[in-house]
């Protein structure tokens, strides 16, 4: 007797598609970004190292964001005041999908830096945009256009000059149908991404996309 069809294999789950280094840390020396305030607060000060902490750090290098995201929801737990933790775990709950709890996680750590800029930093700022940014790429991953518009708006209420959250905006009114927002937004990111090769060539894709 013919034998039925064996049944195709289950896919493997892995994380959503992302941008191009939408939090700017595939450099495994070294992140390439790290918060101008997130700087002034951590250099310095004695980070918390539990056996979570070092499983959640080793994961996360390795590029294993399940078991990081894990293992610093578990560290964090005890020790809330690592912001270092709080930025990785954010990033390993991206790339795990959870985009809403990412963008919680950077929420609870922009929140956290601008309090303590405001007690030890009275007089001066350090601009929090790229924390907004980031947030609004998480936001967006996951669908919710609204509020991945909103944070980005808040980026550029920060920085202006801040090319990455135009060209998001760009693609967000794209993708909402909105030609003549997107255009706008797009034409405002190249007057100021310069020589930016990524810029360049994100903005070739807009043009080809809208004819």
């Amino acid at each position: 007797d013919e034998q039925p069809p064996a049944p195709a294999p289950t896919p493997a789950v892995t994380p959503a598609p992302a941008p191009e280094k939408p939090f700017a840390v595939e450099d495994k020396s070294e992140p390439e970004w790290v918060p101008p305030a997130w700087k002034k607060v951590a250099i310095g000060q004695t980070v918390a190292f539990s056996t979570a902490a070092t499983r959640a750090w080793e994961a996360f290098w390795a590029g294993d964001y399940h078991v990081a995201a894990d293992e610093f929801s578990r560290h964090l737990g005890r020790h809330a005041a690592d912001l270092p933790a709080h930025w990785a775990a954010a990033i390993a709950l991206y790339y795990t999908g959870s985009f809403d709890e990412s963008a919680n996680r950077l929420r609870t750590l922009e929140d956290t830096l601008r309090r303590r800029h405001d007690a030890k930093f009275a007089g001066a700022y350090e601009s929090l945009h790229f924390l907004a940014f980031m947030q609004a790429v998480a936001y967006a991953a996951g669908g919710r256009r609204d509020s991945a518009r909103a944070d980005a708006q808040r980026a550029l209420a920060e920085d202006l000059a801040f090319y990455q959250a135009r060209m998001l905006l760009g693609d967000l009114a794209l993708s909402d149908g909105d030609t003549a927002v997107a255009a706008r937004e797009w034409s405002d990111a190249r007057d100021v991404f310069g020589a930016d090769p990524v810029g360049h060539q994100r903005y070739a894709r807009f043009l080809l996309r809208t004819g």
